[in-house]
């Protein structure tokens, strides 16, 4: 079992990443852990993640907050397929919106550095949208 720190960065970083979804989490520290327990057993910690084959923390029929009564226990993948997927501009995360990733993939002149530092975004990720590996949908 991780020590207390481990589970705690992680329930953190979940409560985190559902406020930036705009989603609200109304489960405490003790709930979550005890939550976990409960849906894997007692090396739950190391069978939860966002990945293939890990079980993740899902909201019934993707809708209303995270908190107890509301959430089943699925596979990343079973998540994925039954969630709605959120693109581009809508998603919480996003420093673009689509029409400045359509300028990214239509400005071919301007090179990757200067697009980044127009857009306040990495190298990396300009050459993701220019090669379709991110942002496909526009």
């Amino acid at each position: 079992m991780p020590s207390p720190d481990k589970r705690r960065m992680a329930f953190r970083q979940q409560k985190r990443h559902a406020r930036l979804r705009g989603i609200a989490f109304h489960f405490t520290y003790d709930e979550w852990v005890e939550w976990w327990g409960e849906q894997l057993g007692p090396r739950w910690f190391e069978k939860r993640g966002a990945t293939k084959g890990k079980y993740v923390m899902a909201r019934l029929r993707d809708r209303g907050p995270y908190r107890p009564g509301n959430v089943k226990c699925v596979t990343c993948t079973v998540n994925h397929l039954e969630g709605t997927i959120v693109k581009g501009e809508k998603h919480g995360m996003a420093k673009l919106t689509d029409s400045e990733a359509r300028a990214i993939k239509r400005h071919t002149w301007l090179t990757q550095l200067e697009l980044a530092e127009y857009f306040s975004i990495s190298r990396r990720t300009v050459r993701m949208i220019r090669s379709g590996k991110r942002w496909k949908h526009v």
